[in-house]
């Protein structure tokens, strides 16, 4: 594939040499247009030793790429690809600028276009730069990362750069790109809440950033996506309103409302969002230090939860498919026994399965997977790994027959339990 490389002035761009040598040594044909501030992370000598000729400046009147046909490469290229994208880039393409030589490619160019954001997570999450980014969403630009991590200053969130064998799983396939085109996809997202009474409540844990990952997946296979989304931090549900339709629960009686409102339209249907098993049933007063003073235990009444994942199942039309979550404890052969039940008892096509271990699951950046698939006796296992980095082995997984994956897919089981998944 012809794939022009834009170099931003992100920090993360010093990293732009190994990632386009990863690229040729995929047998693509690479040209390289930095910005005029990525340039400054970038060395001439470096890229003439290993790519003679590939760097292009950033002037549009500089020798390497002088005459009339100044969009020449825009022509050559079949995807453009912007990496270490800054607020900065992100702002001047939504708004169609081209005073440089990249600008100049991004506006003649009617391909592809693949961004990899990396930028301090405040400025990610500016109302500005979500504008930005909803606009060239919608003009079709797809987006990779930013992810959870620690950037260059030491501020921890959402804004460091994807993993770089993220991006090449889907460059080295295009066409899964449009896997999903024309579906809707339906995902429920973080925590539920039960109330104790009118002051307080019970909260399992979820951040939502497993279903994030899928649901910016989804998207990015040409899918249509809706979230029904639960009480997250503010960060977390900036991110989702700003890229998705959104609908939002906190209890189990306004989860029910919203999921059988939004079901009927979906074509999928992922069950994401850590529902409880139980509720309590709230007093109906507020409930005192004193009352505690006079017994040393507090008694609540709880009431099981329906499975609501089961309840869709068995209204689900025949073009629809529903993918259940299911966190477990225990081995992972008591996990997968655990999870080979419960595809059963709901009735699903698919379930994944994941482990409620030590730096895994809820809450944190880094999650395993078994993946089930009702009529199948084998079991495909994915991570450990980043959350933002195990969405498109997994879409991949059930979208294609196995055989399609296996070059993106998971480390064999034998493998280290630390060895991460270098796929989106």
């Amino acid at each position: 594939m012809r794939i022009l490389v834009g170099v931003a002035g992100s920090i993360a761009s010093y990293r732009a040499l190994d990632f386009v040598r990863q690229l040729k040594a995929a047998r693509h044909d690479v040209r390289v247009a930095p910005t005029r501030s990525g340039e400054r992370f970038l060395s001439r000598a470096a890229f003439d030793a290993f790519l003679p000729g590939a760097l292009l400046s950033p002037d549009p009147f500089s020798d390497d790429h002088r005459g009339i046909d100044h969009i020449g490469v825009a022509r050559w290229a079949e995807t453009i690809l912007i990496y270490g994208a800054t607020a900065h880039s992100l702002a001047a393409s939504s708004l169609g600028l081209a005073d440089d030589f990249l600008g100049l490619q991004l506006l003649a160019f009617r391909g592809p276009v693949i961004w990899v954001p990396a930028m301090n997570p405040s400025m990610w999450m500016h109302p500005a730069t979500v504008e930005h980014v909803a606009r060239l969403q919608a003009r079709g630009h797809a987006f990779i990362g930013p992810i959870p991590g620690t950037v260059a200053c030491g501020e921890t969130g959402v804004g460091h750069v994807a993993a770089d064998a993220s991006i090449l799983a889907l460059i080295a396939a295009p066409a899964r790109r449009s896997l999903l085109a024309g579906k809707r996809v339906l995902l429920s997202a973080g925590p539920m809440r039960t109330e104790m009474d009118g002051a307080r409540y019970v909260q399992n844990r979820s951040s939502g950033k497993t279903a994030l990952a899928f649901a910016r997946e989804a998207r990015a296979l040409g899918a249509e996506v809706e979230v029904l989304l639960g009480p997250v931090s503010e960060e977390m549900e900036s991110l989702f309103r700003s890229e998705f339709t959104l609908h939002t629960f906190r209890t189990v009686g306004s989860y029910a409302q919203a999921l059988a409102t939004a079901f009927p339209r979906c074509d999928l249907f992922l069950s994401v969002a850590a529902v409880l098993d139980f509720e309590v049933v709230p007093a109906g007063r507020k409930l005192t230090r004193e009352e505690l003073a006079r017994r040393p235990e507090l008694h609540l009444t709880i009431r099981p939860v329906p499975d609501f994942v089961a309840g869709v199942a068995v209204q689900q039309k025949p073009h629809q498919t529903i993918i259940a979550f299911a966190a477990e404890s225990g081995t992972e052969a008591e996990i997968i026994q655990k999870a080979r039940d419960k595809i059963i008892r709901k009735g699903t096509r698919f379930l994944l399965a994941n482990p409620l271990w030590e730096g895994l699951g809820p809450e944190g950046d880094r999650n395993q997977f078994w993946l089930l698939e009702a009529g199948r006796a084998d079991v495909r296992r994915f991570g450990p790994a980043p959350k933002s980095e195990l969405a498109f082995a997994v879409w991949a997984a059930m979208l294609e027959p196995p055989e399609e994956v296996r070059a993106v897919d998971l480390a064999p089981p034998s493998a280290a339990a630390a060895a991460p998944l270098g796929v989106i």
